[in-house]
């Protein structure tokens, strides 16, 4: 089950048993969201329910816990319920009230005052919300707490009000008999978390990179969801996809994913100049998963295995890595393959192979090209590079005196000088033509666009340096 399926489950539940007080337990490996969806749950039913949260984890005793417990209790003090203690006494409405003022934190310490009250003891009230207590972390409990004391707690705990166990029974250890034994004398209903909710990765994805689309965000998620096959070196033993699935299921670590994407994407919008902007393809966030997946669960000899054995992606990979380490990286291979791998690139090197094209693709191509032309769509051009290479594959197909005009507006355009830097200089060379016999000069056409461009840049920088020097 996961988080959606628990809680509407336990809804139901609560609806009808409404008069009961219930005793539950929602297990569920480190990481899958027991607690997330414990705290995600009292968040939204907040006008319904009022949950009480105790983790064991750090308590050195169960009247550690208990007092815990105690204290958040203290506005059922407040509304002048009798309490009694063990002896069945009663403490009045003028002792509730001095509690009260106790749990304030006015006159004198209150662990005294406490010590002699137990949590059976302690009234639901007449509150309009359904008091939960919540007491997670039980796997986590110290050595010197007995696992039977600890669930003789809660069930003292559930005589006035509805709890819920949180924990990992896997990892109880010597105690695991102990608490399947005695759970079952107290606990009405069991639930085993053992997938991680679609719903709750998208809003954590959202959360950390709010601009992503809709599809962007299915895409990211089911990225994670979807293991691989590869074999990961775990722990000195090689193990399958299978065994560690539980291990990969893991909000933390999904959290570390989506930070990781977060991270190249900001290094991508320095690159594209285009803020706020999702700019990573499919394959950079399959390789984003593998590098923190390799980096809690792999050793050095499946990075092949985990970049796909592509030298392109294991070198992106790497690069990635440093990224993930916030360690300093390669800018160059980063940015290489964010260029060759955009809309426009793809586009030239489709152009550049013509000949593989019926008359109907290469039509559409050219419609789908001219359309961004005429439509200034600086996202599609990304820099001037592509600019210069769209021109010089246009002119070769005999069609950039139509568009040159244009391209050269875009161009201007997709540069914004900064007077700190020089501006951003074409060599021709770069664009020349190589053959079986030799290197010859690029085309006259594309030589033009070359020597436009650089022109329009020295003169956008000199402009903005000559209105620097007249404000001064």
């Amino acid at each position: 089950m996961n988080y959606t399926n628990v809680i509407a489950t336990i809804e139901k539940i609560y609806n009808n048993n409404s008069d009961e007080n219930l005793c539950l337990l929602i297990d569920g490996d480190w990481g899958i969201g027991k607690t997330y969806t414990i705290k995600k749950w009292s968040e939204e039913s907040k006008e319904k329910y009022d949950f009480k949260y105790v983790s064991v984890f750090g308590k050195l005793s169960v009247k550690e816990i208990e007092r815990d417990l105690i204290l958040q209790l203290y506005e059922v003090f407040n509304s002048l319920q009798k309490v009694t203690d063990n002896n069945m006494v009663k403490i009045g409405s003028n002792m509730a009230k001095k509690v009260a003022k106790k749990f304030t934190g006015i006159d004198f310490n209150l662990s005294d005052l406490i010590e002699n009250i137990s949590i059976e003891n302690i009234s639901n009230g007449n509150s309009n919300r359904k008091i939960i207590l919540c007491i997670d972390d039980i796997e986590r409990k110290s050595k010197n707490i007995a696992i039977k004391d600890l669930l003789g707690l809660i069930e003292r705990a559930s005589t006035n009000f509805n709890v819920i166990i949180i924990a990992n029974s896997l990892k109880l250890n010597e105690d695991l008999k102990d608490f399947s034994d005695y759970k079952e004398k107290i606990v009405d209903y069991e639930f085993k978390i053992n997938e991680l909710d679609p719903n709750i990765l998208k809003e954590i994805a959202l959360y950390k990179i709010p601009y992503l689309t809709k599809d962007l965000l299915e895409s990211i998620v089911q990225a994670y969801i979807n293991e691989g096959s590869i074999l990961i070196n775990f722990n000195n033993n090689t193990v399958t996809k299978k065994e560690i699935l539980s291990e990969k299921s893991n909000i933390r670590i999904y959290k570390k994913f989506i930070d990781l994407i977060k991270l190249v994407n900001e290094e991508a919008i320095d690159i594209f100049n285009k803020k706020d902007v999702f700019n990573l393809d499919q394959n950079t966030i399959t390789l984003c998963k593998n590098v923190v997946h390799h980096y809690y669960f792999g050793s050095e000899k499946d990075i092949k295995e985990a970049s796909g054995a592509n030298y392109d992606k294991l070198s992106l990979f790497k690069e990635i890595q440093k990224i993930f380490k916030y360690e300093n990286y390669n800018k160059s291979i980063l940015r290489d393959y964010f260029l060759n791998d955009t809309e426009i690139s793809k586009d030239i090197r489709i152009l550049y192979e013509v000949y593989k094209l019926n008359r109907t693709d290469l039509t559409t191509l050219l419609d789908k090209i001219g359309h961004n032309i005429s439509n200034d769509n600086l996202f599609y051009f990304v820099g001037q590079k592509q600019i210069i290479s769209l021109a010089d594959i246009l002119n070769d197909l005999e069609m950039l005196e139509k568009f040159k005009e244009k391209l050269l507006e875009i161009a201007g355009k997709l540069y914004s000088p900064e007077i700190e830097m020089q501006p951003p200089y074409f060599d021709s060379d770069d664009w020349c033509n190589v053959d079986y016999y030799g290197m010859e000069p690029c085309s006259r056409g594309t030589f033009e666009i070359i020597n436009s461009i650089n022109k329009i840049n020295r003169e956008k920088h000199r402009s903005l340096l000559m209105q620097s020097i007249m404000k001064r």
